[in-house]
């Protein structure tokens, strides 16, 4: 999935699913490791795999490049166990990967943080209900930032 800036990349352990070689593995090379919005939709890739003696044996492999998707971020939580927004839930979250989530009281102290958000937060700081107000949150994928705030309402 192309990041907030436009832009992915893969390694060989992402294609490569073991190979191995009697006369060992020299280098696994990629013939493409970058993609950009020119790129959404299917992409074909080439691993080739060489040996100490110098063979070289190629797979192909096929990359499918969405776009970053649109953030659906609510503005509040009601934790009452109403089965209505008794989690901060963000719509869109779950297609992305590297990021890191804050959330910050009035007075600037952390109450909640994720290096992958899962939309669990139900308004509580180390399991103890916080109360009513507004909290503030700082969304950071890659070199964007998104922040704002949630009114916790009980």
């Amino acid at each position: 999935m192309l990041n907030v800036d436009g832009f992915a990349s893969i390694e060989v352990s992402d294609i490569d699913d073991g190979s191995y070689d009697d006369c060992q593995v020299a280098s696994m090379v990629l013939d493409k490791t970058e993609f950009t919005l020119a790129d959404v939709g299917d992409n074909t890739v080439t691993l080739s795999v060489t040996d100490n003696v110098g063979q070289t044996s190629k797979a192909q492999a096929n990359v499918h490049v969405v776009e970053y998707p649109d953030l659906l971020i609510p503005n509040i939580i009601t934790p009452n166990n109403d089965g209505y927004n008794d989690k901060w839930e963000i719509t869109g979250v779950d297609h992305l990967r590297d990021y890191k989530l804050y959330i910050y009281n009035q007075a600037g102290t952390l109450v909640y943080s994720s290096d992958r958000y899962n939309n669990e937060w139900d308004g509580t700081k180390n399991g103890s209900i916080l109360p009513k107000g507004t909290y503030y949150y700082f969304f950071i994928n890659g070199n964007k930032k998104i922040t704002g705030y949630i009114n916790l309402i009980k």
